[in-house]
């Protein structure tokens, strides 16, 4: 089994400086890929009949969730409507229902823990995303010191 490749970056949201990790998707799984990897393990049944049970079951919380039901697959997954508004007053009009409403979805303590079970780490090397910039000279006005060694854009005079 491959490993979960993460990378660390700096959060630049935090002062002082902080760390984040950042998940790096080795590939992204479909309906098909689901399909095939239960049907090597139940070959009773073919890929395209699970792949056609997925999409049912899927189609089928949906309607429940617009019926105003949360729905919780034991040791896997719960569902759930959820709100995103903010209202400036109790009795204000709500928002269109597709800016307002959206669906939750989290996953269950024994889900987390089968996942956090099997898995392993793998820390990838960060590489740079844009070039450093050591020096800059401004053509046009030719002002001295334009850029900031602590990272603000100033303007200085000549």
């Amino acid at each position: 089994m491959a490993p979960i490749q993460y990378r660390v970056e700096l959060n630049p949201l935090t002062k002082p400086a902080s760390y984040k990790l950042r998940f790096l998707a080795q590939q992204t799984a479909g309906y098909d890929e689901v399909a095939a990897q239960v049907a090597l393990k139940n070959p009773g049944l073919s890929a395209e009949q699970i792949k056609n049970h997925l999409k049912s079951a899927l189609a089928e919380i949906a309607e429940m969730l617009a019926e105003g039901m949360q729905v919780t697959l034991e040791e896997a997954l719960t569902f759930r409507p959820s709100f995103h508004a903010r209202l400036t007053t109790p009795d204000e009009t709500l928002p269109p229902i597709d800016k307002l409403l959206r669906v939750s979805v989290s996953a269950t303590r024994p889900f987390v823990k089968a996942v956090q079970d099997a898995a392993d780490l793998e820390r990838v090397a960060t590489g740079e995303k844009m070039p450093s910039i050591l020096s800059a000279s401004d053509t046009g006005l030719e002002l001295n010191n334009v850029l900031n060694p602590a990272g603000v854009l100033r303007l200085g005079e000549a």
